[in-house]
């Protein structure tokens, strides 16, 4: 699970609490802290646009967690930092390459292949750069029946473009 971590104090019963930054603006929905060794010096958080997305898509179902599911397995081949000179700040970077693809799967009805590589993703027409593992799950999560998501890969150095629509139950998983 992604998870923001911190030095603020997070105390029995901070669990569902907000994280905030200097600036006061919510962060992240504190859920642990660090006991290990009596070590109370750090806690965690889930990031708030993670909680949100979880929120909303409960909200779509009933009360139920239903995220979309591609029906591959995946595996991190490169991970670097990258410098954007405009914001000053380093990101990391991810390339994320399927692995395997799951008979009758949205992926497989989709066109993926194993060997795949994420490059971008569309969901009623917000597009998500795939840098990072998490930001294509992060984007299933805003997936509802019915719904295409247009993914971009990369396959044998050509970019391809798959259209995936979840127009089926086990398309999804609660």
């Amino acid at each position: 699970m992604r998870e923001i971590r911190t030095d603020a104090a997070v105390n029995h019963g901070n669990s569902g609490g907000g994280l905030f930054n200097a600036a006061g603006e919510l962060v992240g929905i504190v859920n642990a802290r660090s006991e290990k060794d009596g070590v109370l010096g750090f806690g965690y958080a889930i990031p708030v646009n993670t909680a949100l997305a979880v929120a909303n898509n409960c909200r779509a179902n009933g009360g139920v967690l239903k995220s979309a599911k591609l029906g591959v397995s995946v595996a991190t081949e490169e991970s670097h930092s990258v410098y954007d000179e405009k914001t000053g700040k380093l990101y990391k970077s991810e390339k994320v390459v399927i692995r395997s693809v799951d008979n009758g799967s949205a992926a497989i009805a989709g066109g993926a292949d194993v060997g795949d590589t994420f490059v971008s993703a569309t969901l009623n027409g917000k597009t998500v750069q795939l840098t990072r593992r998490y930001k294509l799950t992060n984007l299933l999560l805003e997936v509802r029946k019915g719904d295409t998501l247009t993914l971009v890969v990369s396959r044998d150095g050509k970019a391809v473009t798959l259209e995936l629509t979840f127009d089926r139950d086990n398309y999804f998983t609660s």
